[in-house]
């Protein structure tokens, strides 16, 4: 392994370059070891020898896709296979744009890729973006988890095709965690049975149940869940036992993947969890109350307005966090979809679930989030009552890019430019993905004219024309006229050439006044326009 003498730090993240071109490699080095430390092989054999000893220490591989010894192809299917690629994203390198190459490397899992010559800036923010990216999902997931592994003492991440598994979570409390020490999920599960750790009156139908054949074929139906109750021994005496097994949003046909959840059960009372699970993950609050009693339980979750006091009754509490909904159409809706009567309603009607998405605004400071705010409700089966879970989701950044027009994405615009216009607030973004969450932390004040990196560049004699037209009166005015509003001015590139460019304004949300503005580059289309036209 080849590490470069120039920049290291241990404080700098750490990147491994796979590539058999030397000068590939070098040139790669020198546009990102100012930020990060560099390390080189030349082929897959040995980026896979360094990535089975210490490959926690790396946060990103860049791999070439044709190389002697071991090519990119089967390095990536080995990371694939071995479940690396759930920690460690991998940015492929190609000589082509799309084409077979790029697609089966997406399908190995592969997170982008480059195409040769390199552009330092496409790499740079690439680099940057995967990073950040995988980071949040990681410490989201850690979280998880941690919350998690209070209520199942086994989570475990199974291929049902490979017929083996990742251990997530072996809480402290999994009196068995030394029976999981074999390669094949099937002969650990077996082996349970086998050694008498389950009840005889269950014991046919847990070997049924395990029997990976079985499960195969009820997630290749397309089935997202499948469970089975049974008891097992555990100091000395059975206790009742869920392993609940679900559907990966990564399951696909040659990479049959299902997550397994096992816990007590004995005692009944998280036995609710069964339904909610699907979004717990994702949760930034979550509520547990006993709809028959009309009061919340408990509360936790990262957003502690969302937070209330046990056994407040569930219409005060929903009443409280409405107040933050910053539509009175909204409002009222979600008071009522989430009263106490609906809830009741709706589960004697034989429905389990409600679901709504709104906007939430804690503060006329604080930016709007958009909340998925789903309850799953369950009957106790001693109690005979019915318990529920509320779960508030953050789907900002997927509605934004949901509801930004399809023409936005038609075009490759040189700046992208959220407003929230009530707030005089600004999101500067060069991009509309699943990484607009990252570009969601760096909102800034909205100047008018001060606000935008290209202000310097307008020509001496539209500057005036530009600061009215971005003034935010002039933006809303517009667009109070026209669904998009729009105008031109000229500016000078870095070349000094003379460019003209156009600056286009549309509501992504009218009720809470966002405003998405682009800026794009017309000067060739302009130029093919009659002459003395207007644009």
């Amino acid at each position: 392994m080849n590490m470069l003498d120039a920049g290291q730090s241990v404080n700098k993240l750490k990147i491994l370059i796979v590539d058999d071109s030397e000068l590939n490699r070098e040139l790669l080095a020198s546009m990102l070891e100012d930020e990060y430390e560099i390390y080189q092989v030349e082929n897959g054999k040995k980026a896979i020898d360094i990535l089975e000893k210490s490959r926690e220490e790396f946060k990103l591989v860049l791999l070439d896709m044709n190389m002697p010894v071991m090519d990119g192809y089967e390095a990536l299917s080995i990371m694939k296979r071995r479940k690396w690629l759930d920690r460690l994203p991998v940015i492929v390198i190609s000589a082509e744009i799309g084409g077979e190459s790029v697609r089966k490397a997406y399908e190995l899992g592969a997170s982008d890729y480059f195409v040769r010559p390199f552009n330092e800036s496409i790499v740079s923010r690439r680099v940057r973006n995967t990073i950040t990216l995988y980071d949040n999902i990681s410490s989201n997931f850690n979280d998880a988890v941690m919350m998690l592994s209070t209520i199942f003492f086994r989570i475990l991440k199974i291929d049902l095709k490979a017929d083996t598994y990742e251990i997530i979570e072996h809480g402290d409390n999994d009196p068995l965690r030394e029976c999981f020490q074999k390669e094949s999920i099937s002969e650990c599960l077996m082996g349970l049975a086998e050694e008498g750790y389950i009840h005889e009156e269950d014991y046919k139908e847990y070997v049924e149940f395990c029997s990976i054949e079985h499960l195969k074929r009820i997630f290749s139906d397309g089935s997202q869940y499948a469970s089975l109750q049974y008891r097992r021994v555990i100091d000395g005496e059975y206790r009742w036992i869920s392993m609940e097994i679900v559907r990966s949003t990564e399951y696909r046909e040659d990479n049959q993947q299902v997550v397994m959840y096992v816990r007590d059960i004995n005692d009944d009372y998280i036995k609710l969890l069964q339904m909610a699970m699907s979004h717990t993950l994702d949760s930034v609050g979550i509520v547990s109350a006993n709809v028959s009693q009309g009061i919340c339980l408990s509360f936790a979750g990262k957003k502690e307005e969302l937070e209330g006091r046990e056994g407040q009754s569930i219409d005060s509490y929903i009443e409280m966090i409405s107040k933050m909904i910053p539509v009175d159409e909204l409002r009222k809706n979600f008071c009522q979809k989430f009263s106490q009567k609906n809830m009741l309603k709706t589960f004697h009607e034989g429905k389990t679930d409600i679901s709504m998405d709104t906007a939430f605004a804690c503060s006329k400071e604080t930016q709007v989030s958009v909340l998925r705010v789903n309850v799953d409700m369950a009957r106790n089966s001693f109690s005979k009552e019915i318990g529920a879970v509320l779960h508030f989701t953050d789907i900002t950044a997927g509605y934004l890019v949901e509801n930004v027009p399809q023409k936005i994405y038609q075009k490759n615009y040189e700046n992208i430019i959220i407003i929230d216009a009530n707030r005089k607030k600004m999101i500067k973004t060069d991009i509309l993905s699943s990484v607009l969450s990252e570009y969601l932390k760096r909102e800034e004040l909205y100047e008018g004219w001060t606000s935008y990196d290209s202000q310097k560049d307008v020509v001496d004699s539209e500057c005036e024309k530009f600061k009215k037209c971005v003034e935010l009166s002039a933006i809303e005015e517009g667009l109070c006229k026209d669904k998009q509003y729009s105008f031109t001015v000229h500016e000078i590139d870095e070349t000094g050439e003379v460019r003209l460019k156009r600056y286009s304004y549309i509501y992504v949300d009218k009720r809470l006044n966002i405003i998405v503005g682009v800026r794009e580059d017309i000067t060739e289309f302009s130029e093919k326009r009659c002459f003395g036209r207007r644009i």
